[in-house]
Order: C-alpha cells, then structure tokens, then sequence
C-alpha cells in the first residue's frame, strides 16, 4: 500500500518540528473487510486504538496532525480524530474534527514556515547572538592564554612566595604587643597620611596641636566610652585587627605581619540605636 500524499505531508511535518520523537506511520489491515488502513505511532507506541484511518491530514486550520475516517473527496472534506497538536506535542484529549483535504503540492511554503517557526535552531543567529557567541568566545580563548600564562609564571610565584611566607611565619607579631591606644593616637595624629593630604598636620606648630588633640582625644575616648578589639589570626601568616573607639565613632583596621603592626584604613560607624 502507497501512502498518500497528504499521510507523507504531515509524517513530514511531525519529524520537522519534532525530529527527535520518533514519528512514523504504518499499515493496518482491517481483520473482517480487509482493508488497508494507516496507523501513526511515536516511538513506535500507537497513538489511537488498532481501528487505523483513511490517510492522515496536516490540517490547514488547526494546524494539527488530524486521522481521517470518512472521506468526502468530491467535497475536499473529511472527518477523523486530531491526534497531534500544532506544536507536535500528542493529544492528551483526541477530539473529532473536520478538516479540508488539500492538495499537498500547494502547501510547501506553509511546510516551509511552520518548521522554521517550530525549529528555532534551524534559524539563522540575529546580529546581537552572533555578537554574543563572539564575546563568549573572546572570553573563552582570553581565559585560555591566562590560564597559560599563570601556569608558566607558577614555579616563579612559588619560588618567591614560599620564602616569604616562612619569614612571615617566623616574624608574626604576638597578640600582646599590639597597643590599642598608641596605635588610635597615631591614627588621629595624621601619622598615616600622605605628605600631599590637606588634613596632615604641616610644621612644628599643626604636629604639636595634632598630637595632644589625638592624646587628649584618645583617652577621653577610651576611658569614657571605652573601645572593643577585635583579633583574627591568619596564622601563622598574619593578623587581622579591628578597633572600634566607640565615643569617635569609628573603626580602624590593622594587620600584623613581619614584626609590626600595620595601619590599613579609618572608617566612620553609626552609633547604636538608642533604646
């Protein structure tokens, strides 16, 4: 038995927009009449009851794939069970509908545009996807020549970083020898400041103000309001400290490593709320 070719337009259909669910169609005799009947399967499970139709249409106006059972060719009509959705998905319902028989030869540019619609990937990139493979794949082949040149430069880094990191072991200053109220006046005397900073006190006279500003400041603060230190050990490498002088409303940030403290930054806190 030949398929039609309506049958051989909508097994077309089903395996353009869906060419990986196994959409295919096959013969059925009837036992009592013997008549030759065509049955469609996905996966080669049988998607109606062993009863087989006509042909099967590629209906124009659903859009579906429908199982013909009665045909009115004088008519160009006929009658059967929708048995795939337009998107190529199976009927959870089959319903019975009437469909036109059309000429499969005036249908190729519909073929054409629902299998494009239906298979994204078969289009061609837009300007902005193709500029964005372009960028992924710069970032790619840069992560590359990067990952390349860390490995070439490793030994090296090694090589320097192993005997620093012992002598940062060895010169790791203790706990104890961190003075938290020497270490708040220096900040508040400008110590740490760049030369070309306009708060930096200039002369004998702006140090000499700075200091006991800073002496009178830090003393106030830390026995009125008192401070709270905060230690954490990177060790045996570093350590971290963070002071926070309450009565200034600030905090400041050291780190202790190769035998001295070293001031990182001063930085302005909220009070608490209130109550």
């Amino acid at each position: 038995m030949a398929f039609s070719p309506r049958t051989i337009e909508a097994i077309a259909f089903l395996n353009g927009i869906k060419p990986t669910d196994g959409y295919s169609i096959g013969i059925y005799q009837e036992s009592a009449t013997k008549n030759r009947k065509v049955s469609l399967r996905r996966r080669n499970v049988l998607l109606h009851d062993e009863t087989g139709f006509n042909e099967l249409v590629w209906d124009t106006k659903s859009g579906g794939v429908v199982g013909i059972q009665v045909s009115l060719e004088e008519q160009n009509r006929g009658m059967g069970l929708m048995l795939v959705e337009s998107d190529g998905t199976v009927c959870i319902k089959q319903r019975v509908v009437n469909v036109v028989l059309h000429e499969p030869s005036k249908t190729p540019d519909r073929l054409k545009k629902m299998k494009k619609a239906q298979n994204p990937q078969n289009q061609t990139l837009s300007d902005e996807d193709s500029a964005k493979l372009l960028q992924y794949g710069i970032y790619a082949i840069g992560g590359l020549i990067a990952l390349q040149i860390f490995s070439s430069i490793l030994p090296i880094l090694l090589v320097i970083m192993i005997p620093a990191l012992t002598y940062a072991s060895t010169t790791l200053p203790p706990d104890e020898s961190f003075d938290a109220k020497k270490e708040i006046k220096r900040v508040l005397r400008g110590v740490h400041l760049n030369d070309d900073n306009p708060n930096k006190p200039k002369g004998w006279f702006e140090e000499t103000v700075a200091r006991v500003t800073a002496s009178v400041t830090t003393e106030l603060s830390t026995t009125v309001a008192g401070y709270e230190v905060e230690f954490t050990n990177f060790a045996p490498f570093a350590t971290y400290v963070r002071v926070h002088v309450i009565a200034a409303k600030c905090e400041c940030h050291w780190v202790g490593a190769f035998g001295k403290w070293w001031f990182l930054r001063q930085v302005s806190v909220a009070p608490p709320p209130s109550g």
